[in-house]
């Protein structure tokens, strides 16, 4: 009997604590180092780092439109999967408009990242982008963004102002949580999702205790903020999203229906209240 002896050779695809390894580490024309793995049939480029836990980035980094490699011109489009986790010494983002997706956790960590531009050609804020992103005090997300993900500025202690813009449709749980230097927000009235997962409703603001100020602009078909209430409050079953907490005693009209109602950003349950429909 003949035995035929089969070497296999498996390949294995070698993963770090933060993401993939790279393909191909490029210098810019500031000498910063910046790594990149193939996307779409080697076509275009995906930012990430040397993976294995390794903090690759520092300072101002200046993400290329298009990345000149071997004599051939790759397009930037993507920023991977934790591609700057934990990147302490990070202090500023720029992004090209050639990008058009950013992989969850993608600067989750950077302690030190003071301000980043969202660009025109990103629809989607994805999760946990910028959670615990301390000393972001502000950010500036485009016309473009239609989708802010779960958790997506969670612990951005820092953080103080943020607009959102018009086109955004979807606010996340968790997207805010613990951004305790947030001292107003004005929900778009483009916006017909907040807090919605498959658990039901969690509260994107939790944590929030510095709001002085919480608008719905009118004309949202969704929420409201009625006579001034400084609340956000689900129309059609009249339902407290968030508000101002040193104002929740204001929010009479209400009577007493024997029902419970959670209200999230107190983390409390009374025995209380229907609100009075409002005219809008």
């Amino acid at each position: 009997m003949k035995y035929i002896a089969i070497t296999i050779t498996l390949f294995f695809c070698t993963y770090g604590i933060k993401g993939f390894a790279y393909d191909i580490a490029v210098k810019n024309d500031d000498g910063v180092t910046i790594y990149y793995n193939y996307s779409y049939n080697r076509s275009q480029l995906a930012v990430t780092n040397q993976g294995i836990g390794t903090i690759d980035y520092s300072g101002n980094i200046v993400i290329p439109e298009m990345v000149n490699f071997n004599d051939e011109i790759y397009p930037v489009t993507s920023i991977n999967k934790q591609a700057f986790s934990g990147c302490v010494n990070l202090t500023s983002v720029t992004i090209p408009e050639s990008v058009t997706f950013m992989g969850p956790y993608a600067f989750d960590g950077c302690k030190s990242l003071t301000s980043i531009t969202i660009p025109n050609s990103l629809t989607q804020i994805n999760r946990y982008v910028f959670q615990n992103c301390t000393s972001l005090t502000s950010i500036e997300i485009s016309n473009s963004v239609t989708t802010i993900e779960e958790g997506a500025f969670d612990g951005c202690t820092g953080l103080k102002d943020i607009t959102i813009p018009n086109s955004v449709v979807s606010i996340g749980e968790k997207s805010f949580q613990n951004c305790c230097g947030l001292s107003s927000i004005i929900i778009p009235n483009s916006v017909k999702y907040i807090g919605s997962s498959l658990e039901g409703y969690i509260n994107p603001f939790l944590g929030c205790v510095s709001l002085t100020s919480v608008v719905v602009e009118d004309g949202n078909t969704e929420y409201d903020s009625r006579e001034g209430c400084n609340a956000i409050i689900k129309s059609s079953n009249q339902q407290l999203i968030t508000g101002v907490t040193t104002q929740f005693t204001t929010l009479a009209p209400a009577r007493e229906t024997g029902n419970n109602i959670f209200i999230p950003a107190l983390q409390i349950r009374l025995k209380i209240v229907t609100f009075a429909s409002a005219s809008k």
